[in-house]
């Protein structure tokens, strides 16, 4: 993603908090999609090797839901986690799959990817309605089934999203990520157009 390289810290700071004031409050998580070429964003998206591994696992043809690039940051007002920071799974389609690719090292302390294996499998049991409780994801699940997915720079994560999953709230640092998900054709929340978010 060449685009990323020739961002500099400070363009990408001021894009951020001019996001922040727009929307009136401070969030950790900033859309910079706007920042990249979307033939770049497309092309990536319809990589052969990606969307084959998706088809593998779909057993269908996959379709693009949506297609964006985030920024997080620490939200230190918020002394607790919020919104995606909590375990929570996506509820678009019973075929869901999501790619995150880094665009920076993440390590344990600048949001690292966490999933709770073998939450897929069966995606609305065992939970009613409290899915954010951690001592019931270990009850039901063990603690050593949290996987928190760190890597360098172009590390890309396949994710079923059914399955609980969070991005861990920020110590330090940022996160930069490009996000892909894939569907069915039919998906149980309608795709959205433009699908560049």
């Amino acid at each position: 993603f060449s685009d990323y390289g020739k961002l500099s810290n400070k363009k990408l700071d001021e894009f951020i908090i001019d996001r922040q004031n727009a929307s009136g409050k401070n969030s950790f998580k900033i859309y910079i999609t706007s920042l990249f070429e979307s033939n770049l964003l497309y092309q990536f998206a319809n990589d052969e090797t990606i969307i084959s591994e998706v088809r593998q696992y779909f057993g269908i043809n996959p379709v693009i839901k949506y297609i964006s690039v985030w920024a997080d940051q620490p939200n230190n007002q918020v002394k607790d986690n919020i919104y995606t920071q909590k375990f929570h799974r996506d509820p678009d389609d019973n075929k869901l799959i999501k790619i995150f690719m880094y665009l920076n090292k993440v390590e344990e302390n600048n949001g690292p990817f966490t999933y709770i294996k073998g939450s897929h499998k069966n995606p609305w049991v065992n939970f009613s309605g409290d899915e954010y409780d951690i001592n019931k994801i270990y009850e039901v699940y063990g603690k050593e089934s949290i996987y928190r997915l760190t890597g360098n720079v172009g590390t890309i994560i396949f994710a079923d999203t059914n399955g609980l999953h969070c991005g861990q709230k920020l110590k330090h640092g940022k996160r930069y990520l490009v996000t892909v998900a894939y569907c069915s054709d039919k998906p149980r929340i309608p795709i959205q157009y433009p699908i560049l978010q």
